[in-house]
């Protein structure tokens, strides 16, 4: 069962401007929410459930990274590029850190089928 409990008003760039105040991405608010949600319910599981704008690489990697992750649930583009987590640096190794893992399958999706309009 979902229950819609918790919502937030995120002003857009321009009334921040307006104002001097400091913009927030829709994607930090909800960040805030999730920690606030995490705070009042530590042990329990806790899936949000978004659409696109929500499907921020940032946002869903912090979900993950929780002591007890949020699991999401969000829209990807076709053609997103999905990888595995980096993989821990062996010691004494040299080179640059590895920015992602391996890639996962799934990228090569066909294009969805044309609709026909009925008439």
């Amino acid at each position: 069962m979902g229950l819609p409990f918790l919502s937030s008003l995120a002003p857009s760039e321009r009334y921040a401007a307006e104002r001097g105040k400091r913009f927030k991405k829709i994607t930090e608010w909800a960040w805030q929410l999730l920690l606030v949600l995490r705070r009042w319910y530590p042990d329990r599981e806790i899936v949000a459930v978004a659409d696109r704008a929500y499907a921020s690489l940032k946002l869903l990697d912090r979900c993950r990274k929780l002591r007890k992750p949020i699991t999401f649930v969000t829209r990807l583009r076709l053609d997103a590029a999905l990888y595995e987590p980096v993989p821990p640096r062996r010691p004494g190794q040299i080179g640059r850190p590895r920015l992602k893992g391996e890639r996962l399958p799934g990228g090569d999706l066909p294009p969805p089928p044309a609709t026909l309009a009925q008439s």
